[in-house]
């Protein structure tokens, strides 16, 4: 039940159950608390500042009517948000802290995710940008320019035809190759459009957890159609205890917890946050509480600052990344690593409970806990494991090596298949998608591989750019010539 707000602190008069607690907020001072102490004068910033004037003098589109921003790729990254260092093969390297946020741009998928998070969108930045970046590159992208290995400049889509259409349509004439450049050794990309999410009139931050290791069945089924019906906005991350003792250090009183967010104006969020009540009164003893922040009319504000919302509520769902739950890798110890397993289930409670317990087992036999983020959206869910190491210890990184192989040839036997994969695993993943591989005159070969080497032997006869990602290695690295990988 909801809770009425009182204008004159912002704080709320509790009329409901303890079962589905809300708080109003008005957010009115940045939260810093969680970005470290930082020197704010010009003087610290000007590379941003002339970083800035040069952006606004180059020919970058801003179409702000209709919610989009083009970026183009730009020569000396590092020159701008590095240093220089004699120790690197390019002479130049990256400060350690904030700017990591700024060196995870690098990568597209990363970057499309850190700038897609928040408000009315379906997605988390930075922590999960790697997890869930390349997955929005054929959402919310729209129109491409890329480098080919032999330096053919390319459009997609109305680029071809006109600059003012290119970002607002997606289409074109004959196939589409956005996504192409996605996860692949094609070309390099060095603009692309993105659709971006204009300010919410208000947020609401939302935890709800249960009690047994089975409510993970009805959790996931109660938000499969709180998705598929639009009452929440953006997708719910389904964490256990263990996931909760790695980012908050504190011991939680609930088997399965989640984070998600809703976003519209205070009648909007209103109405769908007490949908989602009534949704969770299925699971005995779930506890749904929601922090709500709106814009400070008294300070002539119409939209939400994300900056304002603190972290613990954000939780990155307003689209401001935090390096906060990088310490989760220091699980095993402090110097620490990670691999992380993110196979794609179908959105049903009962598959996600059962491939739960298989994994988690399987965990247990190589001596790891079973860590869980469930990013669940409307048909399927990303059921992330985090495997967490010793980097200073080599049994702990043979070990996690070893749970990880485990873990793709277990979900390969269920039907599952791993999305994005580590370096030294990716020929190991493509080799899932096997579909095809006994086809006559295949060697063994997929389908789908085939059609890559063939696409990729056309494009980049010589193997120049990235051989070997995803798996798709150049003729040369092929067959008798994979000994000279």
């Amino acid at each position: 039940m909801a809770e009425t707000p009182n204008p004159q602190n912002g704080s709320v008069e509790p009329q409901g159950s303890a079962s589905g607690d809300v708080s109003v907020k008005t957010a009115d001072a940045p939260n810093t608390a969680y970005l470290g102490q930082r020197d704010e004068s010009i003087r610290a910033h000007d590379r941003f500042l002339w970083l800035t004037l040069l952006a606004s003098a180059a020919v970058i589109e801003y179409g702000l009517d209709h919610a989009l921003g083009a970026f183009q790729a730009m020569v000396g990254f590092l020159k701008i948000f590095g240093y220089e260092d004699p120790r690197v093969p390019a002479g130049w390297n990256i400060a350690a802290g904030p700017q990591q946020i700024i060196a995870s741009f690098m990568v597209l998928g990363a970057f499309i995710a850190c700038f897609t998070t928040g408000p009315m969108s379906s997605y988390f930045s930075r922590r999960w940008s790697i997890l869930i970046g390349v997955v929005l590159i054929v959402i919310l992208i729209c129109g491409i320019e890329a480098v080919l290995a032999d330096g053919t400049l390319v459009r997609t889509g109305m680029g071809a035809v006109n600059e003012s259409l290119w970002p607002l349509f997606r289409g074109g004439y004959g196939p589409t190759y956005d996504s192409m450049f996605s996860q692949s050794n094609f070309g390099i990309v060095t603009k692309m459009t993105l659709w971006s999410s204009p300010a919410p009139l208000g947020f609401m931050s939302c935890h709800i957890a249960v009690p047994k290791e089975t409510d993970l069945v009805p959790m996931v089924d109660i938000f499969r159609e709180l998705l598929k019906h639009d009452v929440i906005q953006n997708h719910p991350v389904i964490g256990n205890i263990l996931r909760e003792l790695g980012k908050r250090g504190t011991k939680s009183k609930c088997w399965w917890d989640a984070n998600f967010g809703l976003y519209g104006p205070h009648e909007i969020i209103e109405v769908n946050y007490k949908r989602c009540q009534e949704a969770f009164k299925a699971i005995p003893g779930a506890r749904l509480r929601g922090n709500t922040y709106y814009p400070d009319a008294s300070k002539g504000e119409q939209y939400l600052d994300a900056v304002t919302v603190p972290y613990d509520d954000s939780w990155m769902q307003t689209g401001v990344p935090s390096m906060a739950p990088i310490v989760s890798i220091q699980y095993r110890g402090v110097d620490g690593g990670h691999i992380s397993f993110s196979p794609i289930v179908p959105a049903d409670g009962q598959s996600a409970l059962d491939w739960y317990y298989e994994a988690k087992k399987t965990c247990a036999v190589f001596g790891f806990d079973f860590v869980a983020g469930l990013h669940l959206y409307q048909r399927h869910l990303a059921h992330l494991i985090m495997i967490y190491f010793d980097r200073t210890d080599q049994e702990d990184k043979t070990a996690a090596n070893a749970l990880f192989i485990e873990l793709v040839k277990r979900a390969r036997a269920n039907g599952y298949g791993e999305y994005r994969a580590h370096i030294d695993h990716m020929d190991l993943v493509a080799g899932v998608y096997d579909f095809g591989k006994d086809q006559e005159g295949s060697n063994g070969v997929p389908a789908l591989m085939r059609l890559n080497q063939r696409i990729k032997d056309e494009l980049d006869p010589n193997g120049i750019l990235l051989p070997g990602k995803q798996g798709i290695w150049p003729q040369k690295y092929r067959g008798e010539g994979a000994k000279k990988r």
